[in-house]
């Protein structure tokens, strides 16, 4: 009787139900989500708001919207241009490289814009800008494949895609709320500070991978078991 007692009294461990649920895997990657997923947050907050700011500098210059809708057409065809080499690289195991990078360089360039102050400069901007962004095609889906787990992965990728979705929300508004309370000019430097958080987080926790596929950790986040290291 005593040894059934001890026996319902001894703390059980975590069963695979509670690692599928939403609650069970915020509270094991907790630390991940703290991490690598407020410098994905990050990112996708400075690459949503990059889209308005090329339009909202062209109108402070006086940019007819012809002229405009062609800066950002040639910005795009930048970025499309660069999709296959970033993924060729990406492909190849250079995850933290790739993410800060792209996120240092749309901070850098967005930063940049309010000094562009003919047509002519701010399509060289936003030419860096989209170089900037297609860099970066697909890795904010490839690092949350890398860090998802054996159990509980779509839980974990639907948590993934909330928190890039999250940032992509907040981007925008914090870049019309700080120009409608200030002024353009502080409203896209806000963007870049960001970005520029967003690149330091992103190199300082994403986990580094090497070209045959073997992990190692810029700082450790959540010690991934073999599975998760796929």
């Amino acid at each position: 009787m005593i040894a059934a007692s001890a026996k319902d009294s001894a703390p059980h461990p975590p069963t695979t139900t509670d690692s599928t649920t939403i609650r069970g895997v915020v509270r094991t990657h907790r630390r991940t989500s703290a991490t690598v997923g407020i410098g994905v947050l990050l990112l996708s907050a400075t690459r949503q708001a990059r889209q308005l700011v090329v339009p909202l500098w062209a109108g402070h210059l006086h940019i007819d919207a012809a002229h405009t809708a062609l800066i950002v057409g040639l910005s795009t065809g930048v970025e499309a241009l660069v999709f296959y080499p970033a993924g060729i690289v990406t492909d190849r195991g250079q995850r933290r490289s790739v993410a800060a990078t792209c996120c240092l360089i749309l901070a850098a360039t967005v930063a940049l814009i309010p000094l562009a102050g003919t047509a002519a400069w701010l399509t060289v901007t936003a030419l860096a800008l989209g170089f900037g962004n297609g860099i970066g095609s697909g890795i904010v889906n490839t690092i949350g494949a890398d860090l998802s787990p054996a159990i509980g992965r779509p839980v974990f990728l639907g948590i993934w895609a909330e928190i890039a979705d999250t940032g992509s929300a907040l981007g925008p508004m914090l870049l019309s709320l700080v120009a409608a309370i200030s002024t353009a000019t502080i409203g896209i430097g806000a963007i870049g500070a960001v970005g520029a958080v967003g690149g330091v987080m992103l190199w300082k926790w994403v986990p580094r991978r090497t070209p045959t596929g073997e992990e190692e950790h810029a700082t450790t986040v959540d010690e991934p078991s073999p599975e998760t290291s796929r």
